[in-house]
């Protein structure tokens, strides 16, 4: 039998939490989705979108993270900008966090936007996910434990990057924030059920 290796497991999670999000949410509805327990609380739209545009954004940023990842890797852009999708969805205009990740996201000033229908929305997560999915699988057990470079003139950025941060401690800090954000939707789902939304 193979021996699995620590990143390994680490990537196979990583895959396995994006296929488990997408089988989740399969079956619910549009009006589902969007539905919020209250106003200042995420729905599963919200979440959906603000996990896709933190993959979108790493396998932006993948291929710049280590010199020989660049070798590796050609340059990409992030999926939301190369098809102006905030245009598509009539987003342009709004206020949607730190680099428009939804991270910081001020319920104060807005409400949540409103959402496109879900296979829509969903087709941009499919994106999402393979495009961080394909980038990943370049890191090997040496680049894992690599420095990142710095690629952020964002102060946002700059301010949530250690110095010494490496390409693993990326990798691992988005596969947290899915599996997070993934149990906020288990949740959500169980709320659904009990109010018979």
């Amino acid at each position: 039998m193979a021996k699995i290796t620590p990143l390994a497991a680490i990537m196979n999670y990583y895959r396995d939490t994006n296929a488990d999000v997408l089988k989740t949410v399969s079956a619910l509805s549009d009006d589902q989705i969007a539905w919020q327990p209250h106003p200042a609380c995420n729905s599963i739209a919200f979440l959906l979108w603000h996990m896709a545009r933190w993959e979108d954004h790493m396998q932006a940023t993948v291929p710049g993270m280590t010199e020989e990842l660049s070798r590796r890797l050609p340059p990409s852009q992030q999926i939301w900008e190369r098809e102006q999708i905030a245009k598509k969805w009539g987003f342009a205009e709004l206020q949607l966090g730190e680099l428009d990740l939804g991270t910081g996201f001020d319920r104060n000033v807005s409400d949540e936007p409103p959402w496109p229908q879900k296979e829509v929305l969903l087709e941009y997560v499919r994106q999402t996910f393979a495009a961080v999915e394909h980038a990943i699988s370049s890191i090997d057990e040496a680049q894992f434990e690599e420095i990142e470079r710095s690629q952020f003139d964002n102060e946002y950025m700059k301010e949530t990057m250690a110095e010494s941060v490496t390409v693993g401690n990326a990798v691992m800090e988005h596969l947290i924030h899915n599996v997070h954000h993934l149990g906020e939707i288990y949740y959500l789902i169980g709320l659904m059920k009990s109010e018979q939304v």
